[in-house]
Protein backbone atom coordinates (compact mmCIF):
# COMPACT_ATOMS: atom_id res chain seq x y z
CA UNK A 1 0.00 0.00 0.00
CA UNK A 2 1.19 3.47 -0.87
CA UNK A 3 0.01 6.26 1.44
CA UNK A 4 0.80 8.84 -1.23
CA UNK A 5 -1.42 6.99 -3.68
CA UNK A 6 -4.21 6.56 -1.12
CA UNK A 7 -4.14 10.26 -0.24
CA UNK A 8 -4.33 11.20 -3.93
CA UNK A 9 -7.21 8.76 -4.47
CA UNK A 10 -9.20 10.40 -1.67
CA UNK A 11 -8.70 13.81 -3.31
CA UNK A 12 -9.68 12.67 -6.81
CA UNK A 13 -12.65 14.45 -8.39
CA UNK A 14 -14.80 11.36 -8.99
CA UNK A 15 -18.23 10.04 -8.17
CA UNK A 16 -18.49 8.21 -4.86
CA UNK A 17 -18.55 4.78 -6.51
CA UNK A 18 -15.58 5.55 -8.77
CA UNK A 19 -13.61 6.95 -5.86
CA UNK A 20 -14.37 3.92 -3.69
CA UNK A 21 -13.00 1.53 -6.32
CA UNK A 22 -9.94 3.75 -6.86
CA UNK A 23 -9.27 3.85 -3.11
CA UNK A 24 -9.59 0.05 -2.93
CA UNK A 25 -7.13 -0.34 -5.80
CA UNK A 26 -4.74 2.17 -4.20
CA UNK A 27 -4.91 0.14 -0.99
CA UNK A 28 -3.81 -2.98 -2.90
CA UNK A 29 -1.18 -1.19 -5.02
CA UNK A 30 2.56 -1.56 -4.60
CA UNK A 31 5.16 1.19 -4.99
CA UNK A 32 4.98 0.77 -8.78
CA UNK A 33 1.24 1.63 -8.51
CA UNK A 34 0.30 -1.89 -9.68
CA UNK A 35 -2.08 -4.43 -8.18
CA UNK A 36 -4.03 -7.47 -9.28
CA UNK A 37 -7.11 -7.97 -7.09
CA UNK A 38 -9.83 -10.19 -8.49
CA UNK A 39 -13.26 -8.81 -9.34
CA UNK A 40 -14.80 -10.84 -6.48
CA UNK A 41 -12.25 -9.28 -4.10
CA UNK A 42 -13.18 -5.77 -5.31
CA UNK A 43 -16.88 -6.67 -5.05
CA UNK A 44 -16.39 -7.66 -1.42
CA UNK A 45 -14.15 -4.71 -0.56
CA UNK A 46 -16.46 -2.12 -2.18
CA UNK A 47 -19.82 -3.79 -1.41
CA UNK A 48 -20.73 -3.67 -5.10
CA UNK A 49 -22.02 -6.12 -7.66
CA UNK A 50 -19.83 -7.56 -10.40
CA UNK A 51 -21.46 -5.21 -12.89
CA UNK A 52 -21.00 -2.24 -10.53
CA UNK A 53 -17.28 -2.87 -10.11
CA UNK A 54 -16.81 -3.40 -13.86
CA UNK A 55 -18.66 -0.14 -14.60
CA UNK A 56 -16.43 1.83 -12.22
CA UNK A 57 -13.26 0.27 -13.64
CA UNK A 58 -14.30 1.29 -17.17
CA UNK A 59 -15.03 4.82 -15.94
CA UNK A 60 -11.66 5.08 -14.16
CA UNK A 61 -9.89 3.99 -17.34
CA UNK A 62 -11.89 6.48 -19.43
CA UNK A 63 -11.04 9.30 -16.99
CA UNK A 64 -7.33 8.44 -17.14
CA UNK A 65 -6.93 7.28 -13.53
CA UNK A 66 -6.31 3.64 -14.36
CA UNK A 67 -4.78 1.31 -16.94
CA UNK A 68 -5.61 -2.37 -17.19
CA UNK A 69 -3.59 -5.23 -18.68
CA UNK A 70 -5.48 -8.45 -19.32
CA UNK A 71 -3.21 -11.49 -19.09
CA UNK A 72 -4.46 -14.73 -20.62
CA UNK A 73 -4.80 -17.41 -17.97
CA UNK A 74 -3.57 -15.08 -15.23
CA UNK A 75 -4.91 -12.24 -13.16
CA UNK A 76 -5.51 -8.80 -14.63
CA UNK A 77 -2.98 -6.15 -13.65
CA UNK A 78 -4.32 -2.72 -12.74
CA UNK A 79 -1.89 0.19 -12.96
CA UNK A 80 -2.94 3.44 -11.33
CA UNK A 81 -1.69 6.37 -13.37
CA UNK A 82 0.62 8.97 -11.86
CA UNK A 83 -1.52 11.08 -9.49
CA UNK A 84 0.40 14.20 -10.52
CA UNK A 85 -1.41 13.98 -13.87
CA UNK A 86 -4.87 13.97 -12.25
CA UNK A 87 -4.96 17.64 -11.33
CA UNK A 88 -3.89 20.88 -12.93
CA UNK A 89 -2.36 23.62 -10.72
CA UNK A 90 -5.67 25.51 -10.89
CA UNK A 91 -7.47 22.51 -9.37
CA UNK A 92 -5.50 22.56 -6.13
CA UNK A 93 -6.71 24.65 -3.20
CA UNK A 94 -3.83 26.89 -2.02
CA UNK A 95 -4.48 26.36 1.70
CA UNK A 96 -4.83 22.61 2.05
CA UNK A 97 -3.73 21.11 -1.25
CA UNK A 98 -6.98 19.38 -2.09
CA UNK A 99 -8.74 19.91 -5.41
CA UNK A 100 -11.21 22.75 -5.79
CA UNK A 101 -14.86 21.70 -6.10
CA UNK A 102 -15.93 21.01 -9.69
CA UNK A 103 -18.72 23.55 -9.64
CA UNK A 104 -19.67 26.49 -7.50
CA UNK A 105 -23.13 27.46 -6.39
CA UNK A 106 -24.14 31.10 -6.44
CA UNK A 107 -27.70 31.71 -5.25
CA UNK A 108 -29.81 34.00 -7.37
CA UNK A 109 -30.98 37.28 -5.93
CA UNK A 110 -34.38 36.89 -4.32
CA UNK A 111 -34.15 33.11 -4.09
CA UNK A 112 -34.04 33.18 -0.30
CA UNK A 113 -30.69 31.36 -0.34
CA UNK A 114 -28.33 34.29 -0.18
Amino acid sequence: MSNTLLNAAWKAQLSAAEKFVLVALADFADEARECFPSIPMLMERCSMSDRGVQKQLVALIAHGYLERDFRKGRSTIYRITDPRTWFTPNDVHPEHGSPQPRTTFTPERGSGLG
